[in-house]
């Protein structure tokens, strides 16, 4: 499931490989991240036209070279990785015998990448003739007369004609208006205001009373006071904070598989982040207050320690299999993008191509987040007496000591099958050591034996240890393996007792030698198996070692004997000195029968491991769900000792280069720059970010909330403010409203308020088409956008009109995406996302996201027709009271639209949708009775589902019951299929 999401987005964002229409920042992010380095590094020297390489016909440094293939014919198949000779050759085919590139075998991410870029169409930037990979394609003159890298301008607004303009955002816009001969559309009528001030700020719709009471509201500020009103409503915080999830590339998962030796997949407390940012937009936090948190929270002071979530913003992104470097390099590009419109992960393999960003200022970063560790922070206190704690320590630690104890009882039982055949395992592994096989191979050496692979490789690993670092209880073993049998038979009782006389030799060896006295070598490995034995019956069962138990990388391990002692089987060391030092060499950690968890996986099979992972997981399943978990935030914690990276050269980790201080970008704080000095740096980097004298903060964050606002930025590419980027559409009006922005308190409220009481905001969406031929993006803004809601503004909307919305703010995510909660609290699973999100657009949580990818796909339509949670909020909007108590069909027409559309049916609509209903089969009694059979039957169904799994119930045993519809409920589904209804004016 690695990119699922990505090729789900950008597959819907309906690039093919024919279309010649422009590619998607997503996925030129993902050529330029994921595919253009791993070409430069690993496949350029033998296939590049720029470097004269063309071995085989095939150069890859153009999509046209690319798609055309080479001698053995085409290389890919957009759409069809699995036919694509470029993956057989990266996968080392041997049908193909292909195996590229020839010297190394690239690792199974990188294949996957490439796999996902085939088959969301293999979309390329790279048109024209190849270019050197040596050069950066921009100049020193362009980046010193680039507007975003300049200082922030002090633009008056510009005098205007008329008297249109009510605010200086008005005249910066109309200003442009008159240059281009353009008129502004007419002023929005008031139901349409307050409709569109309502979705903008809550996402969510006004009653009927509200539109009512503004429009006969006469009073100059009635939309002022609507516009406060929804500011200080709770639900702001949850629109807006979720726009700003967006930018952090929030989930509720780490996007790595579950199962295997793998973590768990969860985030316990990502939520404490989400709640966060809510909390943080309410209240109206200073942006560059809202940076300083999210970056260095932990070293800041805090009036709430609630806030030490923010940190969050690093720490909720993808784990990569737990990859430090893939992980910094998210944390490097989340807040490059996020805060300064800056592309900085661009510049991990080479100096940044298109902006000057070198190398090292990359490494400078990568060694601010390197400095650092994880760690899980209390955010709340705990009141220890309180039951519900108790009830959760309880269950945890029972879940723990569950998944340890099981973990024992496999190894016992693996222990004794393998102690039971140690003798052999002895011998013939020290005759493979000598050469004495005919095998080469330990594997093949075990086979011709009869042995385990696994155990046979254990054993040789761990004689080999033992040979280097002699010990008392192998060294006989070695000392015998030297002579032949005839030297060993030829041996006295005399010299047999002498043994125990040497202090190099243990004295259980030794005598169990003196008493036995072997004849030959493999007559010696006897007696070191009945040894062994009896140290395993001594140990009366128990687990040799702590670590075995947590080895699955599950974060925890003993630290001492009396925790250890805790646990049923735990063992504590054996009394006598002589056996003690038996059981650590033999059965210790990678002894030779002591299996570390590498070993013990393999042993143990899948059936062991994930049986035991699945027991352990339900700790945190306990941390996410039990109400008894105390709130933790996702933080961050300097090493005491931060460190300077080394520059990865091609971004290889095995490659290294010059070592460089922590410290700022060059390209803002100039080459004389200081390096940071106070931990790892991320306060100084915070800092840095959130200063006034930054020229991208400010102009990159009001050009987000415009573009949240008008559903496109003043620039729009609005997290690319490099050389790359689009042209602001106003750049005066960008620079007064970033320098207006931080003079009043980075204040994102009063910067709703400036944008939402100015008359370029109030427009209406009337088309005039000989503008759109004249300014066809309407960049200009001689009219509103129409905008179609966003899906949490849909789902949102429909639960309100069907009367369950629940309103709750707060808490832990909800894992039933048919809950009536507000849909920025549904838990958000990277590998594994509702298809209602995917259908209607949800925002790709892999990667920050500026702006949502609006697709029209006919899903859209078949869900809002066919979707069990749709029509039941038609079926409850037909039952609320303004509609079942309407005594005829024309007055619950009536009440339908007052609902859904805040306004009363024209007499067309009225006749047409009462004619509707009255074509309308009713429910029949047996239907009913049928339908409710059915329902409890799925509700029986899905409580043992969830007694016997312990997870949610899957939707699907409530989706395929048809759930009967009336007359009134189709008319409802009808007004919910709208465009008046999915779009705001």
């Amino acid at each position: 499931m690695r990119n699922t999401l990505v090729i789900g987005a950008l597959l819907t964002g309906g690039f093919t490989a024919t279309t010649e229409e422009p590619l998607l920042p997503q996925q030129l992010e993902f050529f330029e991240k994921k595919i253009r380095p791993v070409l430069a590094t690993q496949c350029y020297s033998c296939h590049s036209a720029a470097e004269g390489k063309n071995k085989g016909g095939l150069t890859l440094d153009t999509r046209d070279a690319l798609r055309k293939g080479g001698d053995s014919g085409e290389v890919i198949i957009p759409g069809d990785p699995k036919n694509s000779l470029l993956i057989k050759a990266m996968h080392w085919d041997p049908k193909e015998g292909l195996e590229m590139p020839p010297k190394t075998k690239l690792d199974e991410g990188t294949v996957a990448d490439f796999e996902a870029w085939i088959l969301m169409g293999a979309p390329d930037p790279r048109k024209g003739k190849a270019a050197s990979i040596k050069k950066v394609f921009w100049t020193q003159e362009q980046a010193d007369n680039h507007w975003a890298y300049k200082p922030i301008a002090k633009p008056v607004p510009p005098a205007v004609k008329g008297t249109w303009a009510r605010t200086p955002v008005d005249e910066f816009i109309r200003a442009k208006h008159e240059a281009a001969g353009l008129q502004p559309a007419k002023p929005a009528d008031k139901r349409t205001l307050i409709r569109r001030a309502y979705f903008d700020l809550i996402g969510l719709p006004p009653t009927l009373a509200e539109v009512e009471a503004f429009e006969k509201d006469d009073a100059p500020e009635a939309f002022k006071k609507v516009i406060n009103q929804l500011l200080a409503r709770p639900e702001y915080g949850e629109r807006w904070g979720r726009y700003w999830l967006d930018i952090a590339r929030y989930a509720d998962t780490s996007g790595d598989r579950a199962g295997g030796n793998r973590r768990d997949p969860r985030y316990p407390y990502a939520w404490t982040y989400r709640d966060y940012v809510i909390r943080a937009f309410n209240a109206d936090k200073p942006f560059n207050q809202f940076i300083r948190e999210q970056i260095a929270a932990d070293q800041l002071d805090l009036d709430d320690e609630r806030d030490l979530a923010a940190l969050g913003y690093l720490t909720v992104g993808k784990r990569f299999m737990n990859d430090v470097n893939e992980v910094i390099d998210d944390r490097i590009d989340v807040v490059g993008k996020g805060f300064m419109g800056l592309t900085l992960a661009c510049a991990r393999c080479h100096d940044h191509k298109f902006d000057p960003i070198p190398t090292a200022d990359y490494y400078s970063l990568h060694g601010v987040f390197n400095s650092t560790r994880y760690r899980d922070e209390l955010i709340e206190e705990i009141d220890e007496d309180d039951p519900q704690y108790i009830a959760y320590t309880k269950a945890r630690q029972t879940a723990i000591n569950g998944s340890r104890e099981y973990g024992l009882r496999a190894y016992n039982q693996l222990l004794a099958r393998f102690t039971k055949d140690s003798g052999k395992y002895l011998f013939e592994a020290q005759r493979f050591i000598d050469g004495k096989t005919r095998a080469k191979q330990a594997p093949t050496a075990a086979t011709a034996a009869g042995l385990n692979g696994t155990a046979f490789q254990n054993w040789v690993t761990a004689l080999q240890n033992a040979k280097r670092r002699p010990n008392r209880v192998f060294g006989p073993w070695f000392f015998f393996a030297k002579l032949t049998d005839d030297e060993i038979a030829a041996r006295t009782p005399g010299q047999w007792k002498r043994l125990s006389e040497q202090k190099t030799v243990n004295p259980i060896i030794a005598r169990a030698l003196a008493k036995a006295r072997p004849a030959t070598l493999r007559e010696i490995a006897a007696v070191y198996k009945q040894v062994f034995l009896n140290i395993e019956d001594r140990m009366d069962g128990q687990y040799p070692t702590a670590h075995a138990v947590t080895a699955f990388n599950m974060g925890f391990r003993f630290r001492t004997a009396a925790e250890a002692a805790k646990i049923k089987g735990m063992p504590l060391p054996l009394a006598e000195p002589a056996a003690e030092e038996i059981r650590r060499i033999a059965f210790g950690y990678r002894s030779a029968l002591g299996m570390d968890p590498r070993v013990f996986n393999r042993l143990g099979g899948n059936r062991v491991r994930n049986r035991q992972v699945a027991m352990f997981y339900r700790t945190t399943g306990l941390d996410l769900t039990h109400p008894g978990s105390p709130a933790k935030a996702m933080t961050l914690q300097d090493l005491p000792r931060p460190r300077d990276s080394r520059i990865f050269i091609r971004g290889e980790r095995t490659n290294l280069g010059d070592r460089v201080p922590r410290q700022f970008l060059q390209l803002i704080e100039g080459k004389d720059r200081e390096p940071f000095v106070e931990g790892s740096g991320r306060l100084e980097l915070a800092q840095s970010i959130a200063s006034k004298d930054n020229p991208l903060t400010a102009r990159v964050i009001v050009n987000r909330v415009w573009q949240w606002h008008f559903g496109e930025g003043i620039v729009r590419t609005p997290s690319d403010f490099g050389l790359r980027s689009d042209a602001p559409s106003h750049p005066d009006l960008l620079d007064w409203l970033a320098r207006h922005f931080m003079e009043n308190g980075w204040s994102i409220k009063h910067l709703h308020r400036l944008i939402m009481n100015s008359a370029v905001y109030q427009q209406s969406a009337l088309n005039n088409p000989a503008y759109g031929k004249i300014d066809p993006n309407n960049a200009l803004l001689y009219k509103w956008n129409l905008r179609r809601l966003d899906f949490e503004a849909m789902r949102d909307t429909i639960l309100v009109l069907g009367g369950n919305l629940d309103s709750t703010a707060g808490g832990r995510p909800v894992t039933n995406a048919a809950a009536p909660r507000r849909t920025v609290y549904g838990y958000v699973d990277r590998a594994a996302l509702p298809d209602m999100y995917q259908v209607f657009d949800f925002a790709n949580p892999d990667m920050t996201s500026a702006e949502r990818v609006e697709t029209t796909v006919p899903q859209q339509a078949l869900f809002m027709m066919n979707s069990q949670s749709v029509l039941q909020q038609a079926r409850r909007l037909a039952s609320r009271s303004a509609v079942a108590q309407a005594e005829n069909v024309e007055d619950k027409v009536k009440a339908l639209y007052g609902i859904v559309f805040q306004r009363a049916p024209t007499p067309k609509e009225l006749q047409t949708a009462a004619a509707f209903v009255k074509r309308q089969p009713e429910i029949t009694p047996l239907r009913r009775a049928q339908y409710q059979r059915q329902l409890e039957f799925a509700r029986k169904r899905a409580k043992d589902f969830t007694k016997r799994y312990n997870r949610p119930t899957p939707q699907a045993y409530f989706t395929r019951i048809p759930i009967p519809m009336g007359p009134v409920d189709k008319l409802a589904q009808v007004l919910m299929e709208t465009n008046e209804f999915l779009y705001v004016q």
